[in-house]
């Protein structure tokens, strides 16, 4: 653990050791003592209710008592009574930072100077500093040139490394009159959607983009409104199967030429697009991109680029890499694009249970035949003996037709295939019996599911003590984004 986050540790469980000593004092002396507000200093707390902890060059800790109605960042760990955020200069491009944090740690968003064109590396300007530092990873580059041929597979250390020292590998590269044509699609961006065609503009004059918005606010038609703007052979990257049957039934819903341009792939298919020029390659679900199997598919050959996301964090320590991969971030917290969609936050509920045995019990009490309903198992044993106990089917990898079996029942069991990106317009509840250990991404992504829905819904997550313990800590998802989390024993 280093210094800082120590240092967050002691300070926080200093206070509350000492408020513990001052309660048992009072009930010593037999009487409970009602602390006394001062209501001046109290309102002038309201106006800062945080403490800042600077962790490193780019990163801070921002800490804040749990009474108080505050999130920003993400949360990296939390006590009885304080949460302790993270926020850095990512955080910052997903627009939920305040300004009087941005002055206060002083951190900036990084400015574009480089892009990546499959191995060529075209610099902003000359730079001889970057010119020796990276030196290793070019071929015959002399310090006055403002492009550079990387060494052959050397060409995701080189992004990695320029991410890490702060630069975002991007330089504005708006869209070519010869590559525009007018969008032929069956929905339009008025009203309350006008953000998507902020976001449209946006694209068309930087030409990459990545696009972190919560589930349910339209990345899709976003995406589909720029990929039908542009001429030539586009590639859209998904996680797997499953979405790309779900591209193709928006393609045929809402943007029908699209059909016969859009290629989908999987993350897994990078050697069938390597050696192809693309006008424009969408990463969806890009926080999978940083993956050291799927890393190669951010150096493939394209004009332009998108990245979606709606959980944009990695338990890996490459968060910062889904941004900078992808292109300039366009992002808006939670609770203000869900003030702007006129949507409500649902219902979550943690469930502890004693054993394994006991959470098909739980799922039993919960369980309602005639509401539309995913169960989410990770494990597939689990998952089987659900299916089998309620006689309710059970969506994995090796289902078939999985969207029409996901759409016909009322009811039904899924794996981690039905994580991502997939929406049930009838949905109202989720169940989790198991999960990907302490994964925030899955979590988010799960109860996003309901965000899709025109329905109101509920989540309800059921661990052993022993889980929650372990992994509680993929409820920090929930709790960044303004979630309440009812904890039932």
């Amino acid at each position: 653990m280093d210094n800082e986050l120590q240092q967050a540790e002691e300070l926080i469980g200093k206070a509350e050791a000492r408020i513990a000593r001052i309660r048992a004092r009072s009930l010593a002396a037999g009487k409970e003592v009602a602390p006394t507000l001062d209501q001046e200093a109290f309102k002038e707390f309201l106006k800062e209710p945080y403490v800042l902890i600077q962790k490193g060059k780019h990163d801070w800790y921002c800490v804040v008592p749990k009474f108080v109605d505050f999130s920003v960042g993400w949360l990296e760990f939390a006590t009885k009574s304080y949460n302790v955020f993270m926020i850095n200069r990512y955080t910052l491009w997903i627009g939920d930072v305040s300004q009087k944090i941005r002055e206060a740690t002083g951190l900036e968003e990084p400015e574009g100077e480089f892009s990546l064109d499959g191995n060529m590396l075209n610099f902003r300007k000359r730079d001889k500093a970057i010119a020796q530092k990276y030196r290793d990873k070019f071929v015959n580059r002399s310090t006055g040139d403002t492009s550079a041929k990387v060494v052959a597979g050397k060409e995701f250390q080189l992004l990695a490394a320029l991410i890490d020292d702060g630069y975002l590998p991007f330089v504005p590269k708006p869209v070519a009159r010869a590559d525009y044509r007018e969008p032929q699609v069956k929905f339009d961006v008025t009203g309350k959607y006008t953000f998507q065609d902020d976001a449209y503009k946006r694209f068309l004059e930087l030409g990459a983009i990545g696009v972190y918005w919560m589930t349910g606010a339209g990345k899709s038609f976003l995406t589909m409104r720029v990929m039908d703007s542009l001429i030539g052979p586009k590639c859209l990257v998904v996680p797997t199967i499953t979405l790309v049957d779900q591209w193709k039934q928006y393609f045929t819903e809402h943007a029908p030429r699209l059909l016969q341009e859009v290629e989908v792939y999987t993350y897994a298919a990078y050697e069938k697009i390597k050696n192809r020029d693309w006008t424009i390659v969408v990463f969806d679900e890009c926080h999978r991109l940083p993956a050291n199997s799927f890393s190669r598919m951010a150096t493939v050959r394209t004009k332009y680029r998108m990245g979606l996301s709606a959980s944009p964090y990695r338990e890996d320590g490459r968060t910062s890499y889904i941004f900078a991969l992808t292109g300039f971030p366009v992002g808006m917290d939670w609770k203000q694009l869900m003030g702007i969609l006129g949507k409500d936050y649902h219902t979550v509920s943690v469930h502890i249970v004693a054993t394994q045995q006991g959470k098909l019990a739980k799922i039993q009490e919960l369980i309602n035949p005639g509401t539309k309903t995913i169960i989410f198992s990770d494990g597939l044993e689990l998952g089987q003996r659900i299916a089998d106990k309620f006689e309710i089917p059970f969506i994995n990898g090796e289902t078939k037709n999985r969207l029409k079996v996901a759409n016909e029942a009322s009811v039904f069991v899924a794996s981690r295939v039905m994580d991502l990106g997939v929406s049930i317009k009838n949905l109202e509840h989720i169940i989790e019996a198991d999960f990907l250990f302490g994964s925030r991404q899955q979590e988010i992504q799960r109860t996003g599911r309901l965000f899709h829905s025109v329905e109101s819904g509920r989540h309800d997550i059921i661990m052993t003590q022993e889980e929650f313990d372990l992994y509680g800590k993929r409820l920090h998802a929930l709790v960044e984004r303004g979630f309440k989390i009812n904890i039932h024993n």
